[in-house]
């Protein structure tokens, strides 16, 4: 049973409401329109959204409502399927931006964190994978390097986007391919033509990981490395790191019994003859491809950061 089982539907009215009990300034209830469509609703003062910066999609339908005294928000689903996922969904919005007194900081958060919802939605929940887990560690935790000793921004982690590569610097021209490989790793796998193919600076860094107890010295897992992070970040970069984690399709329930180990990296830098596949490199016919490169041969091309 979910909470939308307990609204009936409106009768002479377009939504019924139910509160949602939340410490903060503002009103945050659960929502059920005239036809079933179910979500969440917030109370804000007129014009304080302006709904074209929400991502269009067919899972969510999201419009001022101005038929109360109060204009209100509503974010509502049509597809009572995903009950569950809908409710974290709505109660993740509540929690990280309850707190949140300042509005335009507000309606920022909400819409950023609106929208990567979406994005998951659009591309589909999927449950990670243990080689997944341990590719995102590795990024989270080159995130860090990338952020505080490399003066970057959290912005440029695209991994999660599907960019060629997963961190790139558009102000100083650089770009940086993470990988989780085994523990002695003699190999790495390369997934794409334009992976190792950037018109600037491109380093590739691997990281040899492995699976372990949670017991174990060193051992990690996915919310030990993101509660590290918190703790660095302001709350803008801190929401940032959030929405793009929804996108990668991070859960922490799903992921907190994994753990593992991650070593230091081997960082690499790409130049010229660096043996790779390219899109100038091969036959125009040739639209893609994935290739292990062995790493017993690259010491010429190992860097530092």
């Amino acid at each position: 049973m979910s909470v939308w089982d307990e609204i009936k539907l409106p009768a002479g009215a377009e939504l019924s409401f139910k509160t949602i009990p939340v410490q903060g300034i503002r009103l945050w209830s659960w929502a059920k329109d005239i036809h079933g469509n179910i979500g969440i609703a917030i109370e804000c003062p007129s014009e304080f959204f302006d709904v074209s910066q929400f991502a269009n999609t067919k899972e969510f339908k999201i419009e001022i409502n101005r038929s109360s005294s109060n204009p209100i928000l509503t974010i509502l689903c049509a597809n009572n399927n995903v009950d569950e996922q809908l409710q974290k969904f709505c109660l993740d919005l509540v929690e990280q931006t309850s707190r949140i007194s300042n509005d335009f900081e507000f309606r920022l958060a909400l819409k950023n964190r609106i929208n990567a919802w979406c994005e998951l939605f659009r591309l589909g929940s999927k449950k990670l994978k243990h080689h997944e887990i341990l590719g995102l560690a590795a990024e989270l935790t080159f995130l860090d390097t990338w952020i505080y000793k490399m003066s970057e921004n959290i912005e440029d982690w695209v991994g999660p986007l599907n960019a060629q590569q997963d961190f790139i610097s558009t102000k100083n021209n650089l770009a940086c391919e993470v990988k989780a490989t085994s523990w002695d790793p003699v190999s790495v796998s390369i997934s794409s033509i334009e992976q190792l193919s950037f018109k600037g600076k491109l380093m590739l860094i691997v990281y040899p990981t492995k699976l372990s107890d949670k017991d174990e010295n060193l051992s990690y897992n996915l919310v030990k490395i993101i509660e590290k992070l918190k703790q660095k970040l302001n709350q803008e970069s801190y929401l940032s790191l959030l929405n793009k984690l929804i996108i990668a399709g991070y859960d922490e329930e799903e992921c907190k019994d994994i753990y593992f180990q991650i070593s230091s990296p081997l960082i690499y830098e790409i130049k010229d003859n660096f043996p790779r596949i390219t899109n100038d490199s091969v036959h125009k016919n040739i639209i893609d491809c994935n290739y292990k490169l062995l790493l017993k041969d690259l010491e010429t091309y190992k860097s530092f950061i």
